[in-house]
């Protein structure tokens, strides 16, 4: 019997409700503020008993943060980056249109994985009269680095003895230049890491192209990329067909 004032405690339900937990950590919170998909899972219920069975107090009211007036991590790398002039390098227009044309021929029509017209939009621009790499996001420089490195394993521009080492440069400067940006969960990361493991098939990093195609595939998970879901209102044919074909390059590249 209850006294009087007493509220009945919320249903083990209801409690699961309000304080959620994604299926790898068991990290808890509002999930319905974020944009990630995650299934259910036996760690995460175990991971909530643990934090409701430890203490509160001993863990600090607020996140640490860095000091007062000092950078984060990624806004000093973001720095460093433009203050490299190495990372905007582009070759000679003959050979850069050279590179592009033997991977749209080649690993493009294998892979449409990268929305063509875009990537060509943003690769004229940059040979336009104002143009100016610096201008450009490092992230989408460094995508249209790896398609030089895929187009070194083609061309014809090049020889056989030089396409290995040219291509690795452009690989390593577009892993720089993406080092830069956020490592969450966008269409626009899986695109990428997809297109790395397709440059890192053709090299002997198997265990790194192994692992570069598992985050590929994980993160798809997260964005939901697997599952059958409405299209948000405000997104484009284009963008769901470009999920789709992210979502088969997982399944190829896995295979």
């Amino acid at each position: 019997m209850m006294a009087a004032g007493d509220q009945p405690s919320p249903s083990k339900t209801q409690h699961d409700e309000l304080n959620g937990a994604d299926s790898m950590t068991g990290v808890t919170g509002d999930t319905a503020q974020t944009c990630e998909v995650f299934g259910s899972s036996n760690a995460g219920s175990f991971m909530r008993q643990v934090q409701h069975a430890v203490d509160p107090r001993s863990y600090p009211s607020q996140p640490l943060s860095t000091a007062a007036g000092d950078p984060s991590p990624s806004a000093q790398s973001s720095r460093r980056v433009f203050e490299d002039p190495d990372l905007f390098l582009i070759p000679p227009r003959p050979l850069a249109d050279g590179l592009i044309r033997a991977y749209w021929d080649n690993d493009w029509s294998l892979y449409p994985i990268v929305p063509r017209r875009e990537v060509e939009a943003m690769y004229e621009s940059l040979w336009a009269p104002a143009g100016n790499l610096r201008n450009c996001q490092p992230a989408k420089l460094g995508l249209l680095n790896i398609c030089f490195a895929l187009g070194c394993q083609y061309s014809h521009q090049l020889r056989p003895e030089e396409r290995v080492v040219t291509g690795s440069r452009f690989f390593a400067r577009a892993e720089r230049l993406r080092g830069t940006t956020e490592d969450g969960p966008s269409l626009e990361n899986v695109q990428y890491l997809l297109l790395s493991g397709i440059y890192l098939q053709s090299t002997s990093k198997v265990f790194q192209c192994w692992m570069t195609v598992g985050r590929a595939i994980r993160m798809a998970q997260s964005l939901g990329l697997h599952l059958p879901q409405p299209p948000p209102y405000s997104e484009t044919t284009a963008r769901r067909e470009y999920k789709r074909r992210a979502w088969y390059g997982c399944i190829w590249l896995d295979r």
